[in-house]
């Protein structure tokens, strides 16, 4: 009897250590459920980031109504009426988002007494372009921001990596 306890002991332990390695996959999907979240790192441009995240967008937390459409590591931005805001990139690892806007879309970013141009700008462009705009207010729209993510059917959920602020999305 204690030989056979001895190895049901063992067995359990055996069956413990395979289910967490298999519940290790860094690739794209974790939980129960249908739910999808974390996922293996991606660096700007693509590679592995999380596919779940892949399509595009839509706010419904509040009536900015801003979209963007992620595609392997890289954003675009609208606002509700369909303008063009920024484009970026992203990262993505077990949970957390990073993104970082590297362009913004001329016809949307004012300044009183400027106007830009329909085109991509970068923020030396955007300088260059506007040279009274103040630069701290530059690199706020340049920052990097970072972000806890969960992805569940068509619910896309994001906070502020300080807790500050969560935004909810639906996918289009």
């Amino acid at each position: 009897m204690v030989n056979k306890r001895f190895w049901l002991g063992i067995l359990v332990i055996v069956l413990v250590f395979g289910m967490t390695v298999v519940g290790c996959d860094n690739d794209s999907t974790s939980g129960g459920g249908g739910s999808t979240s974390g996922g293996g790192g991606s660096t700007s441009g693509g590679g592995g980031a999380n596919s779940a995240l892949n399509g595009t967008w839509v706010r419904t937390s509040d009536d900015f109504g801003y979209e963007f459409t992620l595609n392997n590591g890289n954003f675009e931005g609208r606002s509700k009426n369909g303008i063009l805001v920024d484009k970026g990139t992203y990262t993505n690892n077990n949970g957390t988002m990073t993104m970082k806007s590297t362009h913004f879309w001329g016809e949307s970013f004012s300044y009183p007494g400027s106007t830009l141009d329909a085109k991509w700008y970068t923020k030396s462009e955007i300088q260059s372009a506007i040279p009274s705009f103040p630069s701290s207010s530059l690199d706020a729209y340049f920052q990097e921001n970072t972000w806890t993510y969960s992805v569940s059917g068509n619910t896309f959920t994001r906070t502020l990596i300080d807790g500050s602020y969560t935004q909810i999305y639906t996918k289009k």
